[in-house]
């Protein structure tokens, strides 16, 4: 349901107007006699409502208005003026019966001292307050209901626009909706719509939200009565506005770099139009203030270390880390800080990435340990199953197989012992001497049948196992050997598992560590040292991040301190 209201100042009626009253020969299509100020604008209201009611009428009386009769005599005999302007609106709209509710208001301060002024305007604020909070007691009466407020902007003394303005932007932010702010030019006999000086407050306000936070609603709603008959310049402005604000308020790190640059395209299209209409070359002003504010986002190289540090700006802090969090990662590997060119690297990264919504570089700084043992020799495997029909020579051996002396040995066996393998197969007496002049070959050999041996069903011996095995297959089946048996063929100490303690930045150091002996974290810092500085202070970032979104109430942050350390390691970022 709907409910109207109206706020007026009540204005004082001189003798002159009650011997000629102001004749107005068209409020809403008819004529209308007023004697008191305020009367066209209640008709005027009353008129365009229409059918519909008028609910309270809110009139703000000065003493004089209040108590003072009337020196003239009147159609209603003595009265006061607040007494003549009821009963002249009854004697036209009857229905107003009961619905007339007062607010008192000073006019002046008797104070003999230099503060006079200081303490009237104390004194009007606090009257606005005490106003707003009688009209809210009749909001929160009718709390399920619309609240249409009107004004008429005509009466009341010295503060009266100021405070009437006031007054109406507090019922607005309370839930209120600002309608019909009319003004009576009584020389001109014609009541004007004010609407425009009201809502004007409403853009400026935007453009405020929109500098401090970002924020679009309140430009959006300025411009929404009138949205079919925008400009295209200014429409595409609107669309990129809300966009931006949408990116920074869910923090969207994938759009929020391209909703920027688009945003500073945008504004400089609509600039160079200046606005089609009235309200575009107002906002047209706006727009190079909040140019003077974006200037860090809206340069032509704008980039992530910009809009960090705008966030900063902003007090943004949940951006701030979030943006952090997910965008120094990149910067970190794109400027070469800390980074990798091995594709098996870059490939595990990618592939434990996609699960996380993450790239590889975020995979890499954020949570990656290094090459495994069985992603270390997964190449020699290959290796050995690509080449097991084709069997490679010694030179293809050496040159593949030099990191792992064990194995090579056992392949340099391999081929040299064809026909002394051939001739085991027709004389197995013979195994004693083929063990003991291939050593590492037989070792593969007994792997390979423990393997098969291992099932129940199998029920080979040893020799008769060499009898049947294909010495053509013995390659492809070393390569098909068990990560332990495999591992335990290259005769390398198994590496000992990494002892981790309760500290995080201490266990991803190990990490780090065991990564640059592996020769899989580079840098093109000067030394190894400044590399970790780097990765250090982005996971103290990154952990003050994490620890914030599941704080308790305990917990305290400093923020001038938090947003210290992000703008130094900014800072020293922007130096790469």
């Amino acid at each position: 349901m709907e409910r109207n209201i109206m706020i007026a100042f009540v204005s004082l009626v001189n003798g002159y107007s009650l011997q000629n009253p102001i004749h107005y020969p068209d409020i809403m299509g008819e004529p209308y006699t007023a004697i008191q100020t305020n009367e066209s604008a209640v008709v005027w209201i009353k008129r365009w409502l229409k059918n519909k009611p008028l609910d309270k009428l809110f009139l703000i009386v000065s003493k004089t208005v209040k108590e003072d009769y009337i020196s003239d005599d009147t159609e209603f005999g003595r009265v006061t003026h607040k007494e003549f302007l009821e009963k002249r609106l009854l004697l036209n709209f009857p229905d107003l019966e009961g619905k007339f509710q007062y607010f008192d208001y000073s006019e002046g301060m008797e104070i003999d001292n230099s503060d006079v002024a200081q303490q009237e305007l104390g004194q009007n604020l606090l009257e606005v307050a005490n106003i707003f909070q009688g009209i809210q007691a009749y909001m929160d009466s009718n709390k399920e209901d619309i609240i249409n407020v009107h004004a008429d902007m005509t009466g009341g003394m010295r503060h009266a626009s100021m405070m009437m303005l006031s007054i109406m932007q507090l019922l607005k932010y309370n839930g209120a909706k600002i309608c019909e702010v009319l003004y009576s030019d009584q020389k001109k006999k014609q009541v004007y719509q004010a609407n425009s000086i009201q809502r004007m407050f409403t853009l400026i306000n935007g453009a405020d939200e929109f500098s401090r936070f970002g924020s679009v609603n309140a430009i959006m709603e300025y411009f929404e009565p009138n949205k079919e008959n925008l400009s295209g310049p200014l429409t595409e402005l609107l669309e990129a506005m809300q966009h931006f604000s949408d990116s920074i308020k869910i923090c969207s790190t994938n759009a929020i770099l391209d909703e920027v640059k688009n945003l500073g395209n945008k504004i400089e299209i609509f600039q160079k139009t200046g606005g089609e209409t009235l309200d575009e070359k107002i906002f047209s002003q706006m727009i190079t203030t909040i140019q003077k504010d974006y200037d860090t986002l809206l340069k032509p190289n704008v980039n992530q270390i910009d809009i960090i540090k705008w966030c900063i700006k902003k007090e943004f802090w949940q951006q701030t880390l979030t943006l952090c969090t997910e965008w120094l990662p990149e910067l970190l590997v794109d400027k070469k800080i800390a980074f990798t060119d091995n594709k098996v690297v870059i490939d595990a990264c990618e592939k434990e990435g996609e699960g996380m919504s993450r790239s590889w570089k975020q995979d890499f700084i954020m949570t990656y340990k290094g090459i495994s043992q069985k992603e270390k020799i997964a190449p020699i495997r290959n290796w050995l199953k690509l080449t097991a029909y084709n069997i490679p020579n010694k030179t293809e051996i050496e040159r593949n197989l030099k990191k792992f002396p064990r194995l090579m040995s056992i392949l340099l066996e391999y081929i040299n012992c064809q026909k002394e393998y051939y001739k085991l197969q027709r004389n197995i007496s013979d195994l004693n001497n083929f063990s003991n002049t291939y050593k590492s070959l037989y070792k593969a050999l007994n792997k390979i049948y423990k393997k098969y041996a291992q099932n129940n069903n199998y029920k080979k011996t040893f020799a008769s196992f060499i009898t049947g095995m294909d010495y053509q297959k013995i390659q492809k089946e070393i390569s098909e050997l068990s990560h332990s048996d495999f591992w335990d063929l290259l005769e390398i100490e198994e590496p000992k598992p990494i002892l981790r303690g309760s500290d995080k930045w201490n266990n991803r150091c190990i990490d780090y560590m065991k990564m640059m002996e592996d020769n899989i974290l580079c840098s093109k810092c000067a030394s190894p040292m400044e590399m970790m500085e780097f990765l250090h202070d982005y996971h103290e970032i990154k952990e003050i991040r994490n620890t914030i979104n599941h704080a308790s109430k305990e917990d305290k942050y400093d923020i001038k301190k938090i947003s210290n350390k992000i703008s130094m390691y900014l800072d020293k970022l922007s130096m790469w």
